[in-house]
């Protein structure tokens, strides 16, 4: 996988909406675990959605 950083646009590895990395760190919950924050507009909800995912579990993608 190749280093994410803030602004980036990812996709699940299995496929899911675009998202923008919002950071790239540490797990609070697993210290051996790098995991991004990530961030991407639900439309069929009108909301902005967040989610914390392992960084093997992202790809990048062209926005």
């Amino acid at each position: 996988m190749a280093e994410l950083k803030p602004g980036d646009v990812v996709e699940l590895t299995s496929g899911s909406a675009k998202m923008t990395v919002e950071t790239v760190g540490q797990s609070d919950q697993n210290a051996n675990l790098i995991a991004a924050q990530c961030v991407w507009f639900e439309e069929s909800a009108g909301e902005v959605r967040r989610a914390v995912v392992a960084v093997d579990a992202l790809k990048k993608v062209k926005a």
